[in-house]
């Protein structure tokens, strides 16, 4: 008759069940334990995430063709004149996510008059533009 303590322990190698928890990926564990030179608090983790993606949209900008960059520039610049009035932080107002652009399209571009004709209305292609540019 086979004890059946020993035919558990045969199904995990003898390790406890405490070990059977995932473990930390190593390149991890230094944001979650906070480790010295490591983001100590999550402002400045959230600050280099932001920054981040700033540089990223940064770097992309500069390698546009000079009449992409020129079609672009006013719809960026009508973003951030509208992000300076959203009530968040300086360091990420300006800053674009997925809600905050569709925030931005719904209330400053669809359905919007055209600036040089004024009886027509931006249709779908200019507000993909806007999304495109921002």
């Amino acid at each position: 008759m086979s004890n059946p303590s020993s035919s558990s322990s045969s199904l995990n190698n003898g390790a406890s069940s405490s070990t059977n928890a995932p473990a930390i990926p190593s390149d991890m564990t230094n944001v979650l334990t906070n480790e010295p030179g490591i983001y100590s608090d999550m402002a400045s983790y959230t600050y280099a995430l932001n920054r981040a993606q700033q540089e990223v949209g940064e770097e992309a900008a500069s390698l546009r063709p000079v009449n992409t960059e020129k079609t672009y520039k006013n719809k960026q610049l009508e973003f951030l004149s509208w992000c300076e009035l959203l009530p968040e932080p300086a360091v990420s107002r300006s800053l674009v996510s997925g809600s905050k652009l569709n925030f931005f399209l719904q209330q400053k571009v669809r359905g919007r008059k055209h600036k040089r004709q004024a009886d027509k209305v931006i249709k779908y292609p200019t507000v993909c533009l806007y999304a495109a540019a921002i």
